[in-house]
């Protein structure tokens, strides 16, 4: 009987299937990653849930600005020599007091998929749906036989991932303990129509306090919309996006661009992806001073909305929502099909959008002795109060 093999172990898989013998590698350096490259083109190309944040480019940017501290865990599934899947995933060790404990979590994702500080929108396994079933055996090792982690924690996947789809159906057969609750939802537009139609179908309030404020803006300043696209520019588009987020309410309470946690990802993405024709930044100038911007990214015809930020001087004039009717414009002359402006249903893109599409999570505690030692330490209250009296003894000793 067919079986996929990864070091040694064998996994059955249904009688009924026609494909070759099947084998998993495990990609754990940088060299192994760049090698990658053709195949995972081929393969996320193929994908229905393929996406910028899945990209070869996207992760492998992510990997050199915030890899630090991590270990690469990639699979690669292979039939008769060929790549049919790729799953990215990343090992994260972590500590309570002493006692080391492992997450295993998608490449490029954070702790909170919800957080401010979240990078990807839809994050999923690479493996086209005519080899799904290779995909649901690939999570059965993962969950019974793959060593070295302690916690599994996959998110965001959407809700048409066949990965999650495979999840849900293994978690009812098995029994095992596994949580998938929804995380956020991503707010969408659908692009159906043209553009004076769809600005026609927006709310009474949002099309005159739009109309006003460019009126306003116009009689008393100097306003020009800049649009950068080509590598060449983007020093530029990085000055203006810094000077607006030094002006701007994240600052001092929110989450800049180029917060220390971020490194130099932002700048290096746009560098990678702005030589595949895929960076899209709008920059609104008055007097010349840039006093907002909406840093997008094109892929096929969608467009996915990763920063926005405005200068609070400039509040009164709304400037992201003349940034939008500028650039939503454009893009709907450019047949764009779907413009996704990630991260929640928040009251200012409901005034845009008309589809919300659901992200889901999937974690899972390893039933073993030692886990269920750190999880019952993670979820006490007064195992916190140590932890925390811990890190602020040993930060007052550096």
């Amino acid at each position: 009987r067919p079986a996929i093999s990864i070091a040694g172990e064998r996994l059955k898989r249904s009688s009924d299937t026609q494909a070759n013998d099947a084998k998993i590698e495990l990609i754990t350096t940088r060299e192994d990653f760049l090698r990658l490259e053709p195949d995972w083109h081929a393969v996320s190309s193929a994908c229905r849930t393929c996406n910028p944040f899945t990209t070869f480019d996207w992760m492998l940017s992510w990997w050199d600005c915030l890899g630090r501290d991590k270990q690469l865990m990639i699979f690669v599934l292979r039939s008769s020599g060929r790549i049919i899947g790729i799953v990215p995933l990343m090992r994260v060790r972590k500590y309570f007091l002493r006692f080391p404990y492992d997450e295993v979590c998608f490449l490029s994702a954070t702790e909170n998929p919800f957080s401010p500080r979240a990078f990807a929108g839809t994050l999923d396994f690479l493996v086209p749906d005519e080899f799904s079933g290779e995909c649901e055996h690939f999570i059965r090792y993962l969950l019974a036989s793959c060593k070295g982690w302690n916690y599994l924690k996959l998110h965001p996947l959407p809700e048409n991932s066949p990965a999650l789809a495979s999840f849900r159906r293994i978690a009812s057969e098995s029994h095992i303990r596994v949580s998938m609750p929804k995380v956020f939802d991503n707010a969408c537009l659908s692009v159906s129509g043209s553009w004076e139609e769809y600005w026609t179908g927006r709310s009474h309030d949002l099309r005159r306090n739009g109309h006003r404020r460019y009126s306003r803006l116009m009689e008393r300043h100097r306003a020009e919309f800049r649009e950068y696209r080509h590598p060449e520019e983007m020093e530029q588009a990085f000055a203006d996006i810094l000077t607006v987020e030094q002006k701007s309410w994240k600052s001092k309470d929110g989450v800049t661009i180029n917060d220390e946690r971020s490194r130099d990802f932002y700048p290096t993405l746009a560098r990678r992806l702005a030589e595949k024709k895929m960076i899209r930044i709008w920059v609104l100038k008055i007097d010349g001073s840039p006093a907002g911007y909406e840093f997008y990214v094109r892929h096929d015809k969608c467009i996915k909305t990763l920063k926005t930020s405005f200068d609070e001087a400039y509040s009164a004039f709304s400037p992201g929502t003349l940034l939008r009717y500028a650039a939503y414009r454009q893009f709907f002359r450019e047949g764009i099909h779907h413009i996704d402006l990630l991260f929640g249903n928040l009251k200012y893109k409901q005034e845009w959008t008309n589809v919300l599409e659901p992200h889901y999570g999937v974690y899972l505690t390893r039933n073993d002795l030692y886990t269920r030692f750190i999880d019952r330490c993670l979820r006490s209250p007064a195992a916190q109060r140590l932890e925390n009296g811990y890190r602020k003894v040993r930060h007052s000793l550096r």
